[in-house]
């Protein structure tokens, strides 16, 4: 059974901060996240802070060593709290009864009091700033009535508490023992400890089977004065649980029969089992977030390479036909007193072969010579993609053998691990931008005097432009690119200008100059063609022609590049 921060717990934790902070001065308050605030308080000439979290898994309230990072804005709660908190000294630290609510009573120098409420009621769990008068004045969570017919928590309206148990007993209370004996006196332990959770207060799951299972081997009376007689002494001996991983589980107010002894190491306070217990938790978390997001991003990869693939298998397929599309073109030509307006085919005699009728398909609104050159030109891709295709695919099915590698490596990786696999991937061009991690590689918007172009950051720093229309593209090309930056546009179509920033870099890798033909590719009519031309020279061999439209430009001394849209 998990491990919860329940009445027991929280009557510990409310014991140490009344020990340890009682007239304490709040000095700051910070809101590291939007379900946790820390207060840091002096105390005796010592600082302290105090953590109070709503979260829904885990809600908590202890003091903690740990310095939380803070978001470069403090939310309104947190806002509400420092206007009303910070110079306040911590008047009193209060469990109500002995339910999961928490009140933290302040008085300012000026007698004006202020309460805290951490309630820690799972998904119900809310931190709220109440004025001396009852009023709320924030929540961490505010509640509308739209969200809750029975209990509104919103700013102004007076406060109500969360639905109590004031029909059950209190483990404190006189005659407890008696009806704790009642109820676990027959049945199975699982009855009995849902007979004790009916009975009593604050009675978790998890503290009922404990006293069940103690009550096997020990009078009950004795059991129940070693849990809660011990608690109303504040004698508490708190332990953190390991689970068989080694890696912390759970922090309990006072060692458990529910897991081994050897797996509960003693701590001198709850607050710092807590500390220990949520630290680790927070770095499984961040290792199964990277572990999700890293995952996601591989797969979605390889499933772009393997419908790469196929493209290129195609592609390549199609290459062998380009002898077919010639001679069929020739044909044609030879042929055009044949072909009839508007006609679908035409049979001709194969001139070229054993004499036998052929019928060549045709293009219903082309004329006959320009189905002739729709032939030729369709000879002349097959024929010079031939070989580019056939190397893309050696090279994608590598990618895509890396990356399955990379697959089967992330279940044996910490969270540091994990980081370097996102970053060796993405630096070896193997994640796309949107799944490398936006540390490796970023877009943005900056101010182009309000034109649309877009950066783009590779992993090794080289900065790509591209223009989103043509009033930018004019913009990037004649006033942004400098003499000896790379300028690329997909060859004989309309596309993005993109222009590759040197500086005093010198020669751009092959790596740069395809995510740059790619991109130029994505932003062109060509996106979804399996291979694409893209031409690439220096922009001083770039020029825009006197009175041409925006965008439109002359240049020479290019090379070309054959890349897909997707790289």
């Amino acid at each position: 059974m998990r491990i919860p921060f329940d009445s027991l717990c929280l009557r510990a934790a409310a014991q140490e901060i009344e020990r340890t902070l009682a007239g304490a001065q709040v000095q700051h308050v910070a809101q590291p996240a939007p379900t946790d605030v820390v207060l840091t308080l002096r105390a005796r000439g010592a600082t302290h802070r105090l953590l109070l979290s709503c979260d829904a898994r885990h809600a908590r309230v202890h003091l903690t060593v740990i310095r939380h990072p803070n978001p470069p804005a403090p939310p309104a709660f947190c806002m509400a709290c420092r206007r009303h908190l910070e110079g306040s000294r911590l008047a009193a630290a209060a469990q109500r009864g002995f339910d999961r609510v928490l009140d933290l009573h302040f008085r300012s120098a000026a007698g004006l009091e202020h309460t805290l409420v951490a309630e820690l009621m799972g998904r119900h769990s809310n931190l709220i700033l109440l004025a001396e008068t009852g009023a709320v004045i924030d929540a961490c969570k505010r509640i509308s009535h739209r969200l809750s017919r029975h209990r509104e928590v919103l700013p102004g309206r007076p406060y109500a508490p969360p639905p109590g148990q004031e029909d059950r007993l209190r483990p404190f209370d006189p005659g407890a023992v008696e009806a704790a004996q009642s109820a676990v006196a027959a049945g199975d332990p699982e009855a009995a400890a849902a007979r004790l959770m009916v009975a009593f207060e604050g009675m978790s799951p998890f503290l009922a089977q404990e006293i069940v299972l103690r009550a096997l081997h020990a009078p009950l009376r004795e059991v129940w004065e070693e849990v809660f007689g011990a608690a109303a002494r504040g004698e508490w001996s708190p332990v953190l649980v390991r689970g068989c991983d080694v890696q912390p589980i759970g922090a309990y107010p006072l060692p458990t029969v529910q897991y081994p002894a050897d797996v509960q190491h003693a701590r001198s306070t709850l607050s710092l089992a807590l500390d220990h217990l949520h630290s680790a938790l927070a770095a499984r978390e961040e290792r199964e977030a990277l572990a999700r997001g890293l995952e996601a991003g591989i797969r979605r990869a390889l499933e772009g390479r393997r419908r790469r693939m196929e493209a290129l298998r195609q592609a390549i397929a199609e290459s062998k036909r380009a002898e077919e599309h010639r001679r069929l073109g020739e044909l044609l030509l030879a042929n055009l007193h044949r072909v009839e307006p508007k006609a679908g085919l035409v049979e001709v005699e194969d001139a070229f072969g054993d004499g036998s009728r052929i019928v060549i398909p045709l293009d219903p609104r082309l004329s006959g010579t320009e189905n002739a050159e729709q032939l030729f030109r369709r000879y002349r891709k097959a024929r010079g993609s031939a070989e580019v295709s056939a190397a893309l695919l050696d090279r994608v099915e590598r990618e895509a053998r890396a990356l399955e590698r990379a697959l089967d490596d992330i279940p044996t990786r910490d969270a540091s691990g994990l980081k370097a696999l996102q970053a060796d991937l993405a630096r070896e061009q193997l994640l796309r931008p949107q799944d490398a991690p936006a540390s490796a590689e970023k877009e943005r918007r900056p101010d182009f005097e309000g034109r649309r172009i877009r950066t783009v950051t590779t992993p090794d720093g080289w900065e790509i432009l591209v223009g989103e229309n043509a009033e930018a593209n004019d913009y990037l090309t004649t006033r942004v690119a400098a003499p000896n930056d790379y300028w690329l546009h997909v060859r004989a179509g309309a596309s993005a200008h993109v222009v590759i920033r040197t500086g005093r870099r010198g020669q751009v890798p092959p790596s740069v100059l395809r995510i740059a033909a790619g991109l130029a590719a994505r932003h062109s009519p060509s996106r979804h063609s399996s291979l694409v031309p893209v031409d690439y020279t220096l922009r001083k061999h770039v020029r825009r022609p006197r009175g041409a439209a925006p965008g439109t430009v002359l240049y020479r001394n290019e090379k070309t590049l054959y890349v897909e849209p997707g790289e």
